[in-house]
């Protein structure tokens, strides 16, 4: 949500426009989402939660919503992830994977010390 719009008028005639944006709702969703353990499906899983302001402004995804209209889903897909790894607040950390129609953890306490989430392990490819 827009909470405050400022413009400033340059010498030259130039006129900027900032915005502020409360994302507060956004990332309260995404904790919800996380906590749920919402997000993990048959056909695919959630990222994240993305206010409908930063389509407007965000250049990850103004790039992202070129590819897919063009239908470049590779790409789509490298600057949703890019997005997200900026914006980590509103990532949602999937804690399990569906693995053959069956919901398993994907690191246990005997395995690891750490427990890195599979969203991490993502990010680190692109």
């Amino acid at each position: 949500m827009i909470t405050k719009r400022e413009w400033q008028r340059d010498d030259d005639g130039t006129i900027h426009l900032r915005n502020t944006v409360d994302i507060s709702d956004a990332i309260e969703q995404a904790k919800a989402y996380d906590e749920i353990g919402a997000g993990n499906g048959k056909y695919g899983y959630m990222m994240g939660v993305i206010p409908t302001e930063f389509y407007r402004f965000d250049p990850w995804l103004k790039e992202a919503q070129r590819y897919k209209m063009e239908g470049n889903m590779a790409k789509y897909t490298t600057y949703m992830l890019k997005f997200f790894k900026i914006h980590r607040a509103l990532a949602v950390n999937h804690k399990k994977c569906v693995w053959g129609g069956y919901t398993v953890p994907l690191i246990t306490a005997k395995t690891s010390k750490e427990k890195p989430s599979s969203f991490d392990k993502l990010l680190e490819n692109v």
